[in-house]
């Protein structure tokens, strides 16, 4: 008997914290940690190409999941953007990341400021 109330315990136990924990997260990360973390700590062409595979991913997926982009993705993208002198698509990553972060304005007037079109576009 006392094996039966043992098993009976764990099962119990096992379901009480299953409830516990959240398989439902509000954003979708994809492996931007790994690929933040390689290009920090070797910066190369490869691993900021990779770096910025993931954010385009993340925002991709985050549709497909149909989650918020992370904070702070689109203005990751729109530094990038503006680093390989494109800086029409830098305003437009600068846009969507107010667009869903209001609160973001401060930062976003900012570099807004900085990437002024210098010819050649896309």
């Amino acid at each position: 008997m006392t094996l039966t109330r043992t098993a009976i315990v764990l099962v119990i136990a096992t379901v009480v914290l299953s409830g516990c924990v959240n398989t439902h997260s509000l954003y979708y990360f994809g492996n931007y940690s790994a690929a933040s973390y390689a290009y920090k700590r070797t910066p190369t062409a490869e691993t900021r190409a990779e770096l910025k595979e993931s954010l385009l991913t993340i925002i991709s997926e985050s549709e497909r999941r149909q989650k918020r982009v992370p904070p702070g993705i689109y203005v990751e993208l729109a530094m990038m953007e503006f680093e390989d002198e494109r800086p029409g698509r830098a305003k437009q990553y600068l846009a969507s990341e107010l667009a869903l972060y209001p609160e973001s304005a401060t930062l976003v007037e900012r570099l807004g400021a900085q990437m002024a079109p210098t010819g050649g576009e896309e």
